[in-house]
């Protein structure tokens, strides 16, 4: 949830210096968080997986499938909401890109923990050494 936040608050900064006020810097922050926050966005769930649980059995798997999640649900939700025109930066624009980014944020949670697997340190010996293979 917190890096869903601060996607949105920093796709809205780079969008207001870089963009311009107010023509271009809604379309820039949607851009951004559409198409290049998707991956910072699934790498969170799955630094905090990997770091505070323990390394799991398919790490970078899940991380790819989370990526893949977070990006889906981003490209939809850009699709949906901003491909149709042009929009000014305002509050109702922002809760919008937080209500997306919180969606791709929440599906590349719930995509790390589906595909992760048990932790290496409860395996077995033999299930590792028929990993090693």
């Amino acid at each position: 949830m917190i890096g869903g936040i601060g996607a949105v608050a920093w796709a809205d900064a780079i969008a207001l210096v870089a963009g311009g006020w107010p023509q271009g810097s809604a379309e820039l922050a949607s851009i951004l968080l559409g198409f290049v926050a998707p991956v910072p966005l699934a790498s969170v769930p799955w630094f905090a997986g990997e770091a505070l649980s323990g390394a799991s059995v398919r790490p970078w798997r899940s991380l790819l499938s989370a990526a893949a999640a977070a990006s889906a649900a981003s490209w939809a939700a850009y699709a949906l909401c901003w491909a149709g025109g042009t929009h000014l930066l305002s509050p109702e624009t922002g809760l919008i890109q937080l209500a997306a980014s919180m969606v791709a944020a929440l599906s590349a949670g719930q995509t790390y923990l589906a595909t992760r697997g048990d932790q290496r340190a409860r395996l077995p010996v033999a299930a590792l050494a028929l990993e090693d293979l």
